[in-house]
């Protein structure tokens, strides 16, 4: 289950109010703000109260992240995608998989790798048992900052995967990104059968950041969207990748404003600001390190 940034959800909850203050003559429709996140959490309106980390300070909730305004993948187009029990992931070393650390509890057991049809082994697909999970340890249930998580594999997989970015100059402003899951095609609404996939612009980190009201960390985290709306990823999508033109893997789906809203873009978390970090692990865990580890490995 995943909620949205303590910090953020004050801030939200304040322009909830103000708005309120200001225009009471009219239907209210700002107290009704979704804030999007994983597959587990519930919409209730913006001025409601819930746990945050299993405590109870004020913070609205958010709805869940899927994929809206995308379309059917290709058969095998993305063999590198890794569906959880209400998350999705990569594949990006043999046995190792990358999601989000909000998704805590969907890959306790196993995984399907290569989905493109929910939950079916249909299309090559493969079901293969978790061994292990790793939170980046700087991980911040708050702000969601670092929101990163290991799963290490309890064998290979014979999927091709993903190769995952490496410079922090990459993606560059308004370059088209495409991320992908078994999402609500609509903000409340129900989820698709076959993967889905949505075209994407990087969004200026400083337009991002003032929309959030000061919450993007721009070396860890990272805005996709169309200003416009009617694009975005939304309930259940979370963990999942976002690539960019070259197929290489930018950010991980994090947290977000509810599902395809105007000036609301999707927040990923930064593969380059923890390259580091992820590569170390993947050396350390895998049972078959690549030999850019030098010979080490689990």
């Amino acid at each position: 289950m995943r909620f949205l940034p303590t910090a953020l959800a004050l801030w939200l909850l304040q322009e909830v109010l103000a708005n309120d203050n200001i225009s009471q003559a009219t239907e209210d429709t700002t107290t009704s703000r979704h804030l999007r996140k994983p597959k587990k959490t519930k919409s209730i309106q913006a001025t409601s109260v819930l746990t945050v980390n299993e405590n109870p300070p004020v913070s609205p909730v958010i709805a869940e992240s899927r994929i809206v305004g995308g379309e059917d993948a290709s058969v095998g187009e993305y063999p590198y995608f890794v569906l959880g029990n209400g998350c999705g992931a990569s594949l990006i070393w043999k046995d190792i998989v990358l999601t989000a650390a909000h998704c805590g509890n969907a890959f306790n057991n196993r995984v399907l790798v290569g989905a493109y049809r929910y939950w079916s082994t249909n299309f090559e697909a493969e079901w293969i048992n978790v061994a292990q999970t790793v939170r980046h340890p700087n991980y911040n249930g708050n702000t969601e900052a670092n929101d990163f998580m290991i799963v290490k594999l309890s064998s290979a997989s014979s999927a091709t995967p993903v190769i995952i970015n490496m410079d922090a100059s990459n993606p560059s402003i308004n370059e088209s990104l495409t991320t992908i899951g078994f999402g609500a095609t609509t903000e409340g609404g129900s989820g698709s059968n076959i993967l889905q996939k949505v075209t994407l612009n990087y969004i200026n980190p400083n337009t991002c950041n003032s929309q959030y009201g000061g919450q993007i960390q721009e070396d860890i985290m990272m805005c996709a969207g169309v200003q416009g709306g009617g694009k975005d990823s939304c309930q259940g999508d979370s963990g999942g990748p976002i690539m960019d033109s070259d197929g290489v893997q930018v950010g991980v789906t994090s947290w977000g404003i509810g599902c395809a809203r105007p000036n609301y873009p999707g927040v990923y978390s930064r593969i380059s600001g923890v390259k580091d970090w992820i590569n170390g692990q993947v050396c350390a865990l895998s049972s078959d390190p690549p030999p850019s580890c030098g010979g080490g490995g689990g």
